[in-house]
């Protein structure tokens, strides 16, 4: 017996006795299936040890299936070969290659086709069914390719350099089941797997990886997951095939993800679990509880649909139970369809958390959601369209500001936090291209550090112009308003009515200069214009009262009219009881003073002028008849029935003024029935002050008379006056005095 052991040792040894068996073997299998197996070499030994060279088995169109460059066994069952059994105990595989390929026109795979050959039912010549098992197969450069021609994306998944072991092998007709062990690979989209470990099961209505296991340099994936479908449902894996996958404390690299769907930005890591149900294409996440090492958190339930084939309208919805991020966050790992639908002001927002409802597709979003922001509150119930440019887009809804900072969001300083709740409808985000229509009120809002209450908004805004109704009543303000307020434009236009019943104009910090500033009054402007000196148009004021720490005032009507006629520009001022008159002329507010300083300096031989535009001049006549002055400077009081008028011609550098006032009080001094006269070219003289009496803590003067000329480069002054004293009103003697001096 030892002796026939040998000589069969040495026989299988020959290379011609291997060759052999090798054709006899796969003949047998090919002429029982149908398939097309070739082997170069079997060596075989009388212990059972098989070792398989050059494997190679062609599909159906004999293109190459399977290639192994070596593979050693040990069939344990010899006596179930001839029944299609094979046991093959423990399998090494090295340099091995499995194309599983779907050509074009067909609906199975090449595979699918070599597993058919082995069904049970009618195999060719044969009624034995295929059954194949090993215990171990041991991977040494294994390489797997799926491919189908029939697909936009031919090569959807491949796996090059695979090694590990694979433990329970089995192959009975065309269901495989194994546990995968430590298998490590790099995919087509070089992806480096170190670890994939898994309960694997495959049938032609499932696939099954329990205690699935997979990581990476930088992901851990924990989880259970099944694949339903039909056979033929494979060849459209992203839209027919029903996925359930439950994860468990998984972490992932977003650099690893988006290599799968490339939607996604960033290269944050993402720590999460869930449950995954639906298809590749319309899936939900249920129960997801993800966090960021960036510091992003997601708690919630959302469903993705076109998630893969987005060019079929991408959509998707959220029950956003805790979103805890910022702008930035959020678009770095958003889809990209997400991120480019986040207005760009939500920067400003800074670090915020959100819950809610949404829904987001390619060109529209409806929202309901509540945000808590570093810069204020936002309950928003909204829907959005023509979101593809999202800084654009229109919507139309329910929002509420909770202590929001406005001065933040539109960065001016004299803004604070607002309270506001009410409708909008409009389009745009960003302050400069905002048009939206406002209904609602404002419980809160501040400016220049006063908190106004209870103001009611129902127009239209647009880029800094206002057309609607605001109603204000807060304590320290009481305000309608009624028209339009537009300074988006070039020119600025007002065209508006406004009642102010009660403005403490100091409490709200507009008017500090008097310790009581209460004003109220009717007003209505119809003017354009961005400056003093360009605007045109008419205010009329009517039944305003001031009131300081002094006394009240009060002004019946107040008409201001200004207009322009070949350029020259006319101002009117027509009140009874306050001032009338006219300014003329070709002129700019910022023109006056340096033409008069022109004016008065050129009687200096040294004087330098302003630089002034040619051609400039300026007629005014006004007759002052009310303390008016007194409003806005304290210390002056002019008396009523004053009157101002002159001329200054800025090329020819005149200058001509006459006041006449019966009392001028400026200062605690007092001047009584003055006149003052200026000519700076006049012949006689330049100036000329007469007064009555000029009254002072120091001293009183009577029929004070004062001449002034310049003569060369020397200014010369005479003056004649009354002095009095205590003693002279007494005796009612007075002391004359003439005074001259020079300036040179």
């Amino acid at each position: 017996m030892l002796l026939f052991l040998l000589l069969l040792s040495i026989l299988l040894s020959i290379p011609y006795v291997q060759t052999k068996i090798a054709n006899y073997a796969t003949t047998t299998i090919n002429e029982d299936y149908g398939t097309d197996i070739s082997l170069e070499k079997i060596d075989l030994s009388f212990l059972g040890s098989v070792t398989l060279k050059g494997v190679k088995i062609k599909d159906h169109h004999k293109d190459t299936l399977i290639y192994v460059d070596k593979l050693s066994t040990s069939i344990l069952n010899f006596g179930s070969l001839g029944k299609g059994n094979f046991d093959l105990g423990s399998v090494s595989l090295k340099d091995a290659y499995f194309y599983m390929k779907t050509y074009k026109n067909e609906e199975d795979s090449g595979f699918a086709v070599f597993l058919d050959a082995f069904e049970t039912g009618e195999p060719k010549d044969s009624l034995n069914p295929f059954y194949l098992e090993t215990a171990n197969i041991y991977l040494d450069n294994f390489n797997y390719r799926f491919e189908n021609e029939n697909n936009e994306t031919v090569v959807p998944f491949a796996a090059y350099k695979t090694g590990g072991n694979i433990q329970n092998f089995i192959i009975d007709d065309s269901d495989i089941s194994a546990k995968l062990r430590g298998l490590y690979f790099t995919d087509n989209r070089n992806l480096e797997v170190t670890n994939l470990t898994t309960d694997f099961k495959y049938s032609d209505t499932e696939m099954i990886y329990d205690d699935f296991f997979l990581e990476t340099e930088n992901s851990k994936i924990k989880s259970q997951i099944k694949f339903s479908y039909k056979e033929e449902d494979l060849d459209d894996f992203n839209n027919k095939v029903y996925i359930k996958a439950d994860f468990d404390k998984s972490t992932l690299a977003i650099t690893d993800l988006k290599k799968f769907y490339n939607e996604l930005n960033g290269n944050d890591i993402l720590n999460f679990e869930g449950e995954f149900r639906g298809k590749m294409n319309n899936f939900d996440l249920n129960k997801l509880n993800l966090s960021s090492k960036n510091g992003m958190q997601i708690i919630g339930d959302l469903n993705f649909r076109n998630a893969v084939d987005t060019e079929n309208g991408f959509q998707f919805k959220g029950n956003l139970k805790k979103v805890s991020a910022s702008y930035t966050k959020l678009k770095n790992i958003l889809p990209g369809i997400l991120g480019k639908n986040l207005p760009s002001e939500m920067q400003k927002f800074g670090n915020f958390n959100l819950s809610g409802i949404t829904r987001v597709t390619e060109n529209d979003i409806d929202a309901t959601l509540n945000l808590n922001s570093a810069i204020g509150k936002i309950y928003a119930d909204l829907k959005l369209t023509d979101v593809t440019n999202i800084d654009n887009a229109t919507y139309d809804g329910e929002v509420e500001f909770v202590d929001f900072n406005l001065g933040k969001f539109v960065n001016d300083t004299l803004f604070g936090n607002i309270s506001f709740k009410g409708d909008v409808n409009g389009n745009g985000f960003k302050l400069e291209n905002i048009n939206t229509s406002i209904i609602g009120k404002f419980s809160k809002f501040e400016f220049k550090n006063y908190q106004y209450q209870d103001i009611v908004v129902n127009g239209e805004y647009a880029n800094n112009l206002f057309d609607g109704e605001l109603l204000v009543n807060d304590e320290n303000l009481k305000f309608d308003f009624q028209g339009l307020a537009d300074l988006s434009s070039k020119v600025h236009e007002f065209d508006f009515r406004a009642n102010i019943k009660y403005a403490d104009l100091n409490k709200i910090n507009l008017f500090k200069r008097d310790s009581i500033s209460l004003l109220k009054g009717k007003m209505e402007l119809d003017v354009v214009g961005n400056t003093f000196n360009d605007i045109l148009g008419k205010a009329i004021f009517t039944d305003v009262f001031y009131t300081n720490q002094e006394k009240e005032y009060e002004f019946k009507e107040f008409i201001v009219t200004s207009s322009v006629k070949d350029s020259i520009k006319s101002i009117k001022v027509d009140s009874k009881d306050i001032v009338q008159g006219e300014l003329e002329g070709n002129f700019t507010f910022d023109d006056i003073i340096p033409m008069a300083q022109n004016a008065l300096g050129s009687i200096y031989t040294n004087y330098k002028p302003n630089p002034i535009p040619p051609n400039k001049f300026i007629n005014f006549n006004f007759s002052i008849y009310n303390q008016i002055v007194e409003v806005f400077f304290p210390d002056v009081i002019i008396d009523s029935n004053t009157n101002i008028k002159g001329k200054i011609d800025g090329d020819d550098n005149k200058f001509k003024l006459t006041i006449t006032s019966p009392k001028i009080v400026a200062y605690d001094v007092e001047i009584k029935d003055i006149l003052l006269r200026t000519d700076n070219q006049g012949k006689l003289y330049n100036s000329q002050l007469t007064a009555s009496k000029i009254n002072s803590e120091i001293y009183n003067v009577e029929k004070f008379n004062l001449l002034s000329r310049t003569k060369n480069d020397t200014l010369f002054f005479k003056s004649v006056f009354n002095g009095t004293t205590e003693k002279d009103i007494t005796t009612g003697e007075n002391e004359e005095y003439s005074v001259d001096f020079f300036y040179t």
